[in-house]
């Protein structure tokens, strides 16, 4: 009975449906972010996530007394504690950028802890405190002068503005659902071939050694375990949601931004006051 249950239309049904929901969750943060849905790992939150790419970005960065990892004073926790608790483990120095006095992340202060023996410019997209959003187009930029990863915190920015993670330029980056309306669900994104060719994923033995794609049925090697399907649903509703936000206030077609074909957000434009 079993055997021919599961050989049964409708396992295979399922089954197939399950795939789609967590393929079109990976399309949804892809536009989101503007990456490839490859490119996106769903976990239970970011501070999870985050722990997880910490553990794997330093080892493969093979630190060694002397080396050094750059954090912010400006930072949520979880783009604190998690780079921390793994450099601690390594003996890596940690050094910080200051805030000026709009809250915001010194550039001067960064250029003069960010060296050559930087192995990790980690940096939040916005304060969780302030709300002041960083340059971090010029933080990235400067991570990568100096061969360092470079990984952004976009929890608290993710609700606030568009994302483009290949302008930015940053290796990793992550965000959560459920400060943009959709549950309690961690959405990392990471370069595709790095995370496929040059991290090591600490991850059980039947998990695929590739990223989220139909040949590996939509499992990623950076997702152990069985994942919360019904949280990547809600997460690809939440995308759709924002994208109605946008649109309902309808702009020329000129000013509109095309999110992998996803959807078409609409800047909004102010109406000129008429003259008298």
């Amino acid at each position: 009975m079993l055997r021919s249950l599961v050989g049964s239309e409708m396992c295979i049904r399922d089954r197939n449906h399950t795939l789609e929901v967590v393929a079109e969750g990976r399309r949804a943060v892809g536009d989101l972010l503007g990456c490839q849905p490859e490119e996106v790992t769903f976990g239970g939150n970011a501070t999870t996530l985050t722990m997880v790419l910490a553990r794997a970005v330093l080892r493969q960065s093979r630190v060694k007394e002397g080396d050094n990892i750059v954090l912010s004073q400006t930072d949520h926790d979880c783009n604190i504690g998690s780079w921390i608790t793994v450099a601690e483990e390594h003996g890596v120095e940690i050094r910080w950028i200051r805030a000026n006095e709009g809250c915001e992340l010194d550039m001067g202060s960064a250029e003069q802890v960010v060296d050559d023996r930087t192995k990790l410019l980690a940096v939040g997209y916005a304060s969780n405190t302030t709300g002041t959003v960083n340059d971090v187009k010029r933080l990235v930029d400067l991570g990568k002068q100096h061969g360092a990863w470079t990984h952004l915190d976009a929890v608290h920015y993710a609700p606030h503005g568009l994302i483009d993670v290949k302008e930015i330029g940053t290796n990793s980056l992550v965000c959560s659902s459920y400060k943009f309306f959709g549950p309690h669900v961690g959405c990392l994104y990471g370069q595709d071939q790095l995370m496929l060719d040059e991290l090591f994923a600490y991850k059980v033995r039947p998990a695929p050694d590739t990223l989220g794609t139909p040949e590996s049925w939509q499992i990623s090697r950076w997702e152990p375990g069985t994942q919360n399907y019904e949280g990547i649903v809600g997460t690809t509703a939440a995308v759709n949601y924002i994208c109605l936000l946008y649109t309902s206030d309808a702009a020329d077609e000129e000013d509109s931004v095309d999110l992998g074909g996803r959807r078409i957000i609409k800047k909004k434009k102010q109406k000129k006051k008429k003259e008298d």
